[in-house]
C-alpha cells in the first residue's frame, strides 16, 4: 500500500456542513477493522452509488465477509458521495476514501467495484477521480491499484472496458480470493503490473480488456474481438459455485448506523432461475439454479437476527416462491424467533404458485401489499415472452388475495416487447379495469401499477431485438391511459430518456466509452436518481458520437458478431437463437428444473448442481407434508404458521442514561431510534411490544441531540414484556461503537413522559476563550431581548430568543463555556443559534450535551434524581 495517512481529521471537518454525515463515517455494528500495517493484500470494494443504496446490496457484503475472512488481508469499503459532499472533497482536495480507517482509496492494492446498473457508468469515473487515480487502465502505473469489476452489468463490459483492469464473470466467492493469490504473489515478489494481468487471465471467469482489441469493418461496423495473446481466453467462460456454502454468508452482518434503502437482514436462498423467461438477462446469466439447504437458511436467519437486532428479514431469489422448502423455511424461522417480533418478507412472488397461507405466514397478521410481475397484457404476448401465467391464474390470486383481507397490489408491465401489437397494449387496460372491479366488490384500497419499456438485454433470446422509438412508446403509454377505467388504478411510467440510455449503454461496444467520458466531464453522475439525470448533457455527448437518443437502438443482425461474444455464460448462441424464433412461434419452453433444455456446455455442471440439491432438499423438507394436499395451480398450496409477536403487558419499566460519542454523534434522532431498538433486541433484553396488527416496541426518548453533538445525557424509557436481572450488563455488549451507557434505574409504568418532563439542557462548550469570544458572551447575557430569524417550512420567522438562554458560565481556565437552554416548545433554543451569535460563522468548537433537566418547583433536576428524590411528584396521577 501507498500514501497510507488517514484522512480523518480532514472528513470530520467537512460533517457538520453536508447532509445525512452518517454516510461518510462506517462505524456500523459488526464492522471488520483490521490493522493496514499487518497485512499482505489490500482490497476496497467500491459501490457506484450513495451509501444508502450501495449497502443494501447483498453480493457487497458477501464478498466483505469473504475477504475479510481470508489470512492477510484488508477489506474495507467505499461509496460515491453525494453532490454536497462532493464538491467540498474536491475545494477542500480530499481525496475518495475507505469508511473503517479513512485510507485514501488510492493507496489499496485492488479497487473492486461493483457493476449493477448502466446508469452507474459516470459514476465509477467521478469515483476514480475523486481518488486520484487515473481514469483509462492503460495510464496506471505500477504504483496505482488494480481495478477490477465484478456483477450482473459484466454481462457486457465493453462500454466501460478501457477503465478496468480485469472483469470478473459470474460468482466471485470461489474466484476472487483465487485472484488475490495472484495479486499478492506479484507484489511479495515485484512482478510487474503486465505481468500480473497476464496471470490473472488464466484464472478461469477472468478477463483482461487489455489482452483483445475490437474489429471494426466498413462504416464502423463491429465485426469481432481478437485476442492478442493465447495466454487469453477465448471465449472467457464465466464461473459459478456448484454449492452456495454457509461459510460464504456473514452470521454478523453490517448493520448501517442510519437508514438506507433496505434497511433489513437479506438472505439468499438460491440463486438463479429455471423458467426461462426469454427478456430475463439475470435469469440466462446467472444459471443454472442453485438452491440452498433449508437448515442452512434458517442458521443465517436465526444467527443473523441474534447479532444485528434486525426486526426484518427478506428471503431473497430471482424467484422465491419457486424455492420448494419455502413453507419450512418460514415455519422453522417462526419456531426459532417466535420471542423476536420479526416479520419476513419474499421477493419476486409469482402468482402462478401463491399461496394465502404463505401470504399469512411472512406478514404475521399484518395485510401489506403484494406484488407480481404480470409483464404482458394478453396471453400470446405471455406465451412470447415464455411466461407461464395464464390471466384465470391471476385473477384466482387477486380474489384468494382480497377475501383474505389484502387490500392493495403493485403489478409490473412491460411495453414494447417483440411482436407487441396495440390489442396486446390494451390488454394492459383491460386486466387492470378487472382487476379494479374486484377491488370493488371486495373492498380493496388501490393497485399501484408500474409500465417499463422493454430494454433488450445481451445474452437473452431477445438480444438482437431493437428498442422502440420514443414516439411509439409514448403512444402506447397512451393507449394505456385512454382505455384505463378503474379509479383504483395508479399508474407509474418511467422516464423513458432513461431507459433508451440503459438500452444504448447495454448493448453498446468500445467505442461507447466516449459518451460516458463525455457526458462526465460535463456533469454526469449519480444517473439513477432522477435529479441528478442530466437529459441534455446525455443527449449532447450521443449526439457528439452520432447517436439519436429518441431511436431507441434499432435490431442486431442475428449471426453477426456482438460486442459481449467473445464472453461466455454459459447458454450457446444457438439456443438463444431457438429460443427467438420459439418465440415468434409463441411456443412455450418448460422449465429447466423440470427437463434440461440443454441451452450450452454447462449442461454436465447444472446435472452436478441438481443431485446435490436434490440431496440437500431431501434432508431439509417437512417429513409431515401431505402427498394427498389438492394442487392449486398445478403446485401444493403452503399452508405453514408464524406466531404473531404482541408482548403481554408487564408492570416493569426502565430508564437509562446513555452517552454518544465519537462519529456516532452524526446519527441523527431517527436513526438513533432504530439504533436503540435494535440494541435491545440484540442484548436479549425482553422489550414489550404493542398490541394490534403492527406492533411496535414501547420505547421513548427525550428531546432530540442535535446533529453533530457528543452528549453524556441523553434518556430513553422502555417497558419489560419480562423480569430481566442485569440490563447493564446486557446493555454493554449490545451497543454500537461510540455508545455508552451512564445509568439505569428502574420507574413506575405510569409516569410523565421525557418530551414532557425535560425543559432544559446543559452544553459544554470546549474552545479558548478569548477575549473576543467573553466580550460576545458578556453581550449577549447582557440583552433583554435577542431577535434571531429561523427558517421555518413557512418561510423565514424572527423569534426572540433570549428567555431561552437561562446562563453562559466560563471556565475558570477558559477552557470553554457551559451554557444551560430552553427546550420548553415556547422558548425553545437552539445551541447552533447561540453558537452563532458567539463564534460567526466559524462553529467547530466541540460541544457535548452534559445534562438535562425537569423543573420541579423552580428548581433544576435530572431525570434520574428527580425519580430518586421526588417519586410522588413524578408519577402521573391515577
Amino acid at each position: 500500500m501507498q500514501k497510507r495517512n488517514t484522512v480523518k481529521p480532514h472528513v470530520e471537518h467537512l460533517l457538520s456542513r453536508v447532509m445525512k454525515p452518517a454516510r461518510y463515517v462506517g462505524g456500523e455494528l459488526n464492522v471488520i477493522r483490521k490493522d493496514p500495517e499487518k497485512q499482505n493484500i489490500s482490497v476496497c470494494l467500491a459501490f457506484p452509488d450513495i451509501y444508502d443504496i450501495g449497502q443494501s446490496y447483498m453480493g457487497f457484503y458477501i464478498l466483505y465477509h469473504i475477504l475479510n475472512h481470508r489470512d492477510g488481508t484488508l477489506c474495507e469499503r467505499t461509496f460515491a458521495p453525494w453532490n454536497d459532499m462532493e464538491e467540498l472533497m474536491r475545494a477542500e482536495r480530499i481525496p475518495l476514501w475507505s469508511l473503517e480507517s479513512f485510507l485514501p482509496v488510492s493507496c489499496f492494492d485492488v479497487v473492486g467495484f461493483t457493476l449493477q446498473y448502466e446508469l452507474h457508468y459516470t459514476t465509477i469515473l467521478n469515483m476514480l477521480d475523486l481518488a486520484g487515480i487515473p481514469l483509462r487502465a492503460v495510464d496506471r502505473g505500477e504504483a496505482d491499484p488494480i481495478v477490477l469489476g465484478g456483477g450482473t452489468n459484466c454481462a457486457n463490459p465493453e462500454p466501460v472496458a478501457v477503465y478496468f483492469d480485469g472483469f470478473l464473470l459470474g460468482d466471485g466467492e470461489e474466484a476472487f480470493p483465487e485472484m488475490l493469490d495472484v495479486i499478492e504473489r506479484s507484489k511479495i515478489e515485484g512482478r510487474s503490473r503486465h505481468d500480473t494481468l497476464l496471470e490473472l487471465a488464466g484464472i478461469g471467469g477472468v478477463y483482461v480488456p487489455a489482452l483483445y482489441r475490437p474489429i471494426y469493418g466498413p462504416g464502423g461496423t463491429f465485426a469481432g474481438m481478437e485476442r492478442l495473446t493465447d495466454r487469453a481466453a477465448f471465449p472467457v467462460r464465466a464461473r459459478f459455485v456448484e454449492r452456495l456454502k454457509p461459510e460464504y454468508y456473514p452470521d454478523r452482518p453490517l448493520v448501517p448506523l442510519c437508514e438506507v434503502v433496505h434497511d433489513r437482514l437479506a438472505v439468499e436462498i438460491m440463486r438463479g432461475c429455471s423458467r426461462g423467461c426469454r427478456f430475463c438477462g439475470a435469469g440466462m446469466i446467472y444459471r443454472p439454479k442453485r438452491v440452498r439447504p433449508v437448515e442452512d437458511i434458517v442458521r443465517q436467519v436465526v444467527n443473523g437476527i441474534r447479532t444485528t437486532g434486525w426486526e426484518d428479514v427478506s428471503l431473497v431469489s430471482l424467484s422465491t416462491s419457486d424455492y420448494h422448502g419455502l413453507d419450512t423455511v418460514v415455519r422453522r424461522i417462526g419456531e426459532e424467533l417466535g420471542d423476536k417480533a420479526v416479520s419476513i418478507s419474499l421477493s419476486s412472488l409469482r402468482a402462478d404458485n401463491f399461496s394465502l397461507a404463505m401470504a399469512e405466514a411472512v406478514a404475521g397478521g399484518r395485510k401489506s401489499g403484494l406484488t407480481f410481475a404480470v409483464e404482458a397484457g394478453s396471453q400470446r404476448l405471455r406465451d412470447v415472452i415464455n411466461k407461464n401465467l395464464t390471466e384465470d391464474q391471476l385473477l384466482e390470486t387477486v380474489k384468494t388475495a382480497l377475501s383474505g383481507g389484502w387490500g392493495g397490489f403493485k403489478l409490473y408491465f412491460m411495453i414494447g416487447l417483440p411482436t407487441e401489437t396495440d390489442g396486446d397494449v390494451i390488454g394492459i387496460a383491460n386486466l387492470l379495469n378487472r382487476i379494479g372491479r374486484m377491488l370493488k366488490q371486495y373492498k380493496g384500497r388501490q393497485i399501484n401499477v408500474t409500465v417499463s419499456p422493454f430494454v433488450p438485454k445481451p445474452h437473452t433470446p431477445f438480444q438482437w431485438e431493437g428498442m422502440e422509438p420514443h414516439a411509439v412508446l409514448n403512444g402506447k403509454i397512451g393507449l394505456i391511459r385512454a382505455n384505463l377505467r378503474s379509479r383504483s388504478v395508479h399508474l407509474k411510467m418511467p422516464d423513458l430518456s432513461v431507459s433508451m440510455l440503459e438500452n444504448i449503454l447495454g448493448r453498446g461496444g468500445r467505442e461507447i466509452n466516449r459518451v460516458i467520458e463525455n457526458a462526465w466531464k460535463h456533469g454526469s453522475r449519480l444517473d439513477g436518481w432522477s435529479e441528478h439525470f442530466k437529459d441534455d448533457v446525455w443527449r449532447a455527448a450521443l449526439e457528439k458520437a452520432g447517436i439519436s437518443l429518441e431511436s431507441g437502438g434499432g435490431r442486431l443482425e442475428a449471426g453477426a458478431p456482438l460486442p459481449w461474444s467473445h464472453l461466455d455464460y454459459g447458454v450457446d448462441e444457438a439456443f438463444l437463437r431457438s429460443e427467438r424464433e420459439k418465440a415468434f412461434r409463441g411456443e412455450h419452453t418448460g422449465d429447466c428444473s423440470e427437463a434440461c433444455q440443454a441451452c450450452g456446455p454447462y449442461v454436465p455442471f447444472c446435472a452436478a448442481v441438481k443431485r446435490n440439491q436434490d440431496s440437500d432438499s431431501a434432508a431439509g423438507l417437512d417429513s409431515h407434508t401431505s402427498a394427498e394436499t389438492k394442487a392449486r395451480f398445478g403446485r401444493k398450496p403452503r399452508a405453514v404458521s408464524v406466531p404473531t409477536i404482541a408482548t403481554p403487558p408487564f408492570k416493569s419499566r426502565v430508564r437509562i442514561k446513555f452517552g454518544k460519542d465519537g462519529l456516532a454523534r452524526y446519527t441523527s434522532q431517527l436513526d438513533l431510534i432504530r439504533i436503540f431498538d435494535r440494541t435491545l433486541r440484540r442484548s436479549g433484553i425482553p422489550v414489550a411490544y404493542s398490541q394490534g396488527f403492527h406492533p411496535h416496541p414501547k420505547i421513548s426518548f427525550g428531546p432530540p441531540l442535535p446533529l453533530g453533538m457528543k452528549s453524556r445525557a441523553e434518556y430513553a424509557d422502555f417497558s419489560l414484556g419480562a423480569l430481566h436481572h442485569d440490563i447493564a450488563s446486557a446493555l454493554s455488549t449490545g451497543w454500537p461503537e461510540g455508545f455508552f451507557l451512564v445509568d439505569i434505574a428502574s420507574i413506575p409504568e405510569k409516569t410523565i413522559s421525557l418530551s414532557e418532563l425535560i425543559v432544559w439542557a446543559e452544553y459544554e462548550v470546549k474552545c479558548a476563550v478569548d477575549n473576543r469570544i467573553e466580550r460576545a458572551i458578556g453581550v449577549l447575557i447582557g440583552q433583554t431581548s435577542i431577535p434571531f430569524e429561523r427558517t421555518t417550512k413557512r418561510g423565514p420567522k424572527s423569534v426572540d430568543i433570549r428567555p431561552g438562554i437561562d446562563s453562559i458560565r466560563i471556565a475558570g481556565d477558559r477552557s470553554g463555556f457551559t451554557m444551560i437552554l430552553s427546550l420548553d416548545t415556547d422558548n425553545s433554543v437552539k445551541p447552533a443559534e447561540v453558537l452563532t451569535l458567539i463564534f460567526g460563522d466559524d462553529q467547530s468548537a466541540d460541544v457535548t450535551r452534559t445534562e438535562q433537566y425537569a423543573d420541579l418547583d423552580g428548581e433544576r433536576i435530572p431525570p434520574l434524581e428527580l425519580l430518586r428524590h421526588h417519586k410522588e411528584k413524578y408519577e402521573v396521577e391515577k
